[in-house]
């Protein structure tokens, strides 16, 4: 992923059970979290939990 504003995925993991794929994200505030979270991760088609 290239960053947009002051956040970077640092870790991607596939999974088997309840989840599929964990992302660990890491923001420079509390602004550029909300951003990537209710912006850009919970409009992707198909996300169904974050």
């Amino acid at each position: 992923m290239t960053p947009k504003s002051g956040w970077t995925a640092c870790a991607m993991i596939m999974a088997a059970g309840s989840v599929d794929l964990l992302v660990e994200v890491i923001a420079t505030d509390p602004d550029d979290l909300y951003e990537i979270i209710n912006r850009r991760i919970r409009t992707i088609p198909g996300v169904r939990a974050v």
